[in-house]
C-alpha cells in the first residue's frame, strides 16, 4: 500500500512534509515514520518541513531533528512555497 501511495505521489510531482508534531505526542517521532521516509527518499520525492503548530511556542519546534533526519536520508534541499509556487532551497 505504501509503495503504491509513494508511486502516486511521485507521478503527481507532489511534496511530502516531514512534520515535527509527533515529537510533542505520545508517538515521540516525526510524521511520516522513518520507514516511509526511507522509501520517499529512495524515490527522490521532494520534501518540505512542518511543525503543525497551533501555538506560537510550537512553531519550528523540533525542526532541527527533522532536518537531521532529512540529511541522513541524503536530502540537502527542501521545498518552500511562495504564492503557491514551489522553490527548492538548501537547508
Amino acid at each position: 500500500l505504501a509503495k503504491n501511495a509513494i508511486k502516486a505521489i511521485k507521478e503527481a510531482n507532489l511534496v511530502v512534509e516531514i512534520n515535527a508534531a509527533g515529537f510533542r505526542k505520545p508517538i515521540g517521532e516525526q510524521y511520516p515514520s522513518i520507514n516511509l521516509l526511507e522509501l520517499i527518499a529512495e524515490n527522490d520525492i521532494t520534501i518540505t518541513f512542518g511543525s503543525d503548530a497551533h501555538a506560537k511556542e510550537d512553531i519550528g519546534k523540533n525542526g532541527e531533528i527533522c532536518e537531521q533526519i532529512a540529511r541522513n536520508l541524503g536530502y540537502s534541499k527542501c521545498a518552500i512555497f511562495k504564492n503557491r509556487d514551489r522553490e527548492l532551497v538548501k537547508f
